[in-house]
């Protein structure tokens, strides 16, 4: 999965190559939707993952993560200004490359500066 970040970093820094970024970003949909592998036989839909149910509400985990990522406008105190990218890094406590490539899986510019 780094290799496929990696990839969709340089392609939309490049900006050159939209339909291949396009791909690259299905590809990484894909895998990270994918279940999560187990060393106990378990079927992974009958946990549930991907989805969070609260009584009668459903929310599809990658909605809620759109959600944040749609949602943060504020850094944190005492800083004037910050970067998109940044923020998503503090805020899902992931490295840089990895908050890039949940801005540009959002639609979100990665460089946008935020106040």
């Amino acid at each position: 999965m780094k290799k496929l970040i990696n990839k969709a970093i340089t392609l939309a820094k490049a900006g050159d190559n939209q339909e291949e970024l396009l791909l690259v970003l299905r590809q990484l949909r894909t895998k990270i939707n994918e279940p999560v592998q187990s060393e106990t036989k378990v079927d992974a839909a009958s946990l549930g993952l991907g989805v969070l149910n609260l009584g009668e509400l459903r929310f599809e985990t990658i909605d809620l993560v759109k959600r944040v990522m749609d949602n943060m406008k504020r850094p944190q105190k005492g800083q004037a200004k910050t970067t998109r990218w940044a923020l998503v890094r503090n805020t899902f406590g992931v490295g840089s490359a990895s908050a890039c490539a949940l801005c540009h899986y959002f639609g979100l510019d990665p460089d946008d500066v935020i106040r």
